[in-house]
């Protein structure tokens, strides 16, 4: 169980797929972060672009 209020680094975030499962699960008053290199040349459609329209599109920014 994490708590509401968790503060949250996700570290190498790639497609934001942890981030979003995290930030899904806390409040208002818990915070996400995620950092990432965001190179093309890592993963297909990688990119911090792609991350923040996923978070867009499930409405945690």
């Amino acid at each position: 169980m994490i708590p509401e209020d968790s503060i949250i680094l996700d570290l190498g975030t790639g497609h934001g797929l942890v981030l979003i499962k995290f930030a899904s699960k806390i409040s208002s008053e818990g915070h996400v972060t995620g950092i990432d290199l965001w190179k093309n040349r890592d993963q297909s459609n990688n990119s911090f672009k792609s991350t923040q329209q996923l978070l867009q599109e499930k409405n945690l920014e």
